[in-house]
């Protein structure tokens, strides 16, 4: 029987906040000892076509990656990149998760993205059975869900796009386009409260800029149900498991609202939930590990300088910049500056934060301008004596414009040249044998987290 992600191809895409580097970050600032990820055993639940678990495989050669997914086509298109890649340490099945083996052994990062809001009941208990097994004592999970009470707004939306689409009965091809424009005319031509109308026009704005194949899948998927999460983590303690806290740092690093307070003493999932009613948040990404670890997450300075910092921002003779995004930071400040321009020089790589360097950091930490890995994912020290490019990287560039990096991102190379360059960088060369266009790009090149670096 055909399923719905073999008969409408969903845009494949990375996904950051479940890199396995970033879930040991999180749990060591809370005060766990977290498995080492450059020996680990990864397993992710509904991963497509692996587009976001093999470039993990390629930064971490020494752990072992997992995917499953009903999706048979998405399967083979992913297990064909990895032959072309020669990556040996992922497997790809094409499995229910209700058929998922006693005998796998233990993962130590779990991820399951996109997956707990859009299948059945059965299904969700089916995967905290699977996660109860398999997660390793020390192990994290990653579970991303649609959030209430926004979720449940959302879901209004929803049944008047399926209504109409009931009526109109568009040709599948033609589902997301037709929804999308229906919401777009309701937000027009809506009347009554001018709260529901501002609603209709905020509704009909996201869902524009939305991929029509994800709105496919998403918003018009046969299962579309938000959880708070106090329901999520009651279902997760059933399965011996609690709540570690969001995998984004931008939520750890945030302060405390004091105007909660009033509402009484609360536990951490508890003022998380008041949180949600006060944000009208609409999706979390949650972690959670075993319930009998001790958590200390006010302690994190103690830890930071257990993890390694990053940085993307670069600059550019008068701020620094974000690559591709709106963030801009001018500052004479001499101790955040020097932060700035040694994680500049070390990018794509990571630097440890020095006890010194804690005052300069923690307004970059709580602004998302440093991210924290538990690896730094990419060898220092440029790209070596003799560069070599990811193969996961060649193998991608010899049939597409984009790729994906070392650090978890997409890059984009449209010239065929660059392509080509990139592509011959095997490592079997040193500096000195490649031509000298190419050498010139070496630097480059690494910078985007294509290249292994020198002491890979």
């Amino acid at each position: 029987m055909a399923f719905a992600y073999d008969l409408h191809i969903y845009p494949s895409a990375l996904f950051p906040q479940t890199h396995p580097s970033r879930m040991a970050a999180i749990g060591t600032l809370s005060g766990l000892t977290p498995p080492p990820i450059d020996n680990c055993r990864v397993l992710e639940i509904a991963c497509y076509d692996g587009s976001n678990l093999l470039p993990m495989a390629a930064a971490l050669p020494a752990s072992e990656f997992v995917g499953v997914d009903l999706a048979s086509s998405a399967i083979e298109r992913g297990t064909d990149l990895v032959r072309r890649s020669g990556l040996t340490n992922v497997s790809l099945q094409c499995m229910d998760l209700m058929d998922f083996p006693a005998d796998a052994g233990t993962f130590d990062y779990i991820s399951a993205h996109g997956f707990y809001s859009w299948v059945p009941d059965f299904v969700r208990a089916r995967m905290w059975e699977v996660i109860d097994r398999h997660l390793s004592p020390n192990g994290i999970a990653y579970v991303s869900y649609n959030a209430s009470p926004a979720g449940h707004l959302r879901n209004a939306t929803r049944e008047m796009m399926l209504f109409h689409l009931g009526r109109a009965r568009p040709p599948l091809a033609e589902m997301s386009l037709v929804a999308n424009g229906f919401l777009a005319d309701m937000a027009e031509i809506a009347g009554g409260e001018a709260v529901w109308k501002s609603w209709l026009e905020f509704e009909s704005g996201r869902i524009a800029h939305r991929d029509l194949d994800v709105l496919h899948h998403d918003e018009l998927a046969g299962v579309f149900r938000p959880f708070s999460l106090t329901e999520v983590c009651a279902d997760a303690a059933k399965g011996g498991l609690q709540y570690l806290g969001e995998s984004r740092l931008r939520h750890f690093f945030r302060s405390p609202n004091p105007d909660l307070e009033k509402f009484g003493p609360q536990t951490f999932v508890e003022s998380e939930q008041y949180r949600d009613y006060v944000e009208f948040r609409s999706f979390r990404e949650s972690l959670f590990c075993r319930a009998g670890l001790e958590l200390s997450r006010p302690q994190w300075e103690e830890r930071v300088e257990d993890v390694w910092a990053a940085s993307s921002v670069q600059w550019d003779g008068d701020a620094f910049c974000e690559p591709h995004g709106p963030l801009r930071i001018s500052t004479d400040h001499p101790e955040i500056l020097s932060l700035l321009n040694k994680l500049v020089d070390l990018w794509p790589s990571a630097g440890r934060i020095e006890p010194h360097e804690m005052a300069a950091a923690d307004p970059l930490l709580k602004a998302g301008v440093i991210d924290l890995r538990a690896h730094p994912l990419v060898a220092p020290g440029g790209p070596g004596p003799r560069p070599k490019a990811s193969p996961l990287v060649r193998a991608q560039l010899a049939v597409n414009t984009e790729t994906s990096t070392l650090v978890h991102n997409i890059a984009r190379i449209p010239d065929d040249e660059d392509r080509q360059m990139i592509c011959s960088l095997d490592g079997s060369r040193t500096v000195e044998q490649l031509p000298s266009g190419l050498a010139a790009r070496l630097s480059d090149f690494y910078k985007m987290g294509l290249l292994l670096g020198a002491s890979a």
